[in-house]
């Protein structure tokens, strides 16, 4: 007997209380049967087909490491699909590796381009910001990784910089200046002295005999590795890189267009605002000119 027969036998041709009894028992027997139906449907496959729907997981959890190709598979699994490729952190799909981001950390890794942020096992420094750099021993007498002046004293900080072959160098560093519009002189520059160049001047100066590094973060922090100037260096002995603050030497009116704003007033030179130049030594980056 079909569904439809026993509705019409069992419902529709009685009378009376009996028949409302019957009545009631067919419309729950007709809901237990659907919330069946109901439960059965929840428990099937999410994603059931590559039909660039819905699909598991949700943005930003962990996705199956599908390789590319038709998908019929649901959460953990790792036959081929990819519609699986989310983006999300620790999702190390094909196809879905940050832009730019060529260090030697997982795919995805969500690093930005020139993230500098030197965690185990990231070597932006080496491989992303600074492509052609080569191999040098920096040696910080403070051990504190910089070096660092500030606009009254200390104007100047020592580190010793050894290479394995004799050249002229492009010289750069991940910052110079930290402390954005609040200290806006953070200006000075770097002599690296040794047997070859010993006043330790750049080849390419642009306030007489030194390179002048302007104060770079007032707007925002740079994007790109600060260049210090191009020096010869000598293998075999220390190159002893010196930094030196800009505003002792505009107090003695030298060099005066580098300076930012009232002089007065503000982070100006002639204030007690410390404008203190920082150089990571661990973002140091030496090119072959």
């Amino acid at each position: 007997m079909g569904i439809r027969e026993w509705i019409e036998e069992n419902i529709y041709q009685r009378d009376g209380a009996e028949d409302w009894l019957t009545l009631a028992g067919g419309i729950g027997v007709l809901a237990f049967l659907l919330l069946a139906a109901l439960l059965i449907a929840s428990c099937m496959d999410y994603d059931v087909a590559d039909d660039g729907g819905d699909h598991w997981p949700p943005k930003g959890e962990q996705d199956d490491d599908d390789a590319g190709g038709a998908d019929s598979s649901s959460q953990g699994d790792d036959d081929a699909g990819a519609d699986h490729d989310d983006g999300g952190p620790g999702d190390d799909d094909t196809g879905d590796d940050d832009t730019g981001d060529d260090d030697a950390d997982p795919a995805d890794d969500d690093s930005t381009p020139w993230d500098d942020d030197e965690t185990p096992g990231d070597d932006d420094t080496e491989e992303e910001d600074c492509p052609n750099g080569i191999q040098f021993t920096v040696i910080d007498p403070d051990n504190d990784g910089q070096v660092a002046v500030l606009s009254w004293s200390p104007t100047e900080d020592e580190a010793i910089i050894q290479v394995s072959v004799n050249g002229v160098y492009d010289i750069y560093d991940s910052y110079t200046a930290e402390s954005g519009a609040s200290q806006q002189n953070e200006t000075g520059w770097v002599q690296i002295t040794n047997s070859v160049n010993p006043q330790g001047y750049p080849v390419n100066g642009n306030c007489g005999n030194i390179y002048l590094v302007q104060d770079n973060d007032n707007n925002g922090a740079p994007t790109q590795p600060v260049y210090l100037g191009t020096f010869p260096l000598k293998a075999g002995e220390d190159n002893l890189l010196t930094l030196y603050h800009y505003c002792p030497i505009y107090r003695t009116g030298q060099c005066q267009g580098f300076h930012i704003g009232d002089a007065n007033s503000g982070s100006g030179c002639n204030t007690n605002n410390a404008n203190s130049i920082h150089l990571d030594l661990s973002g140091l980056c030496i090119e072959p000119w």
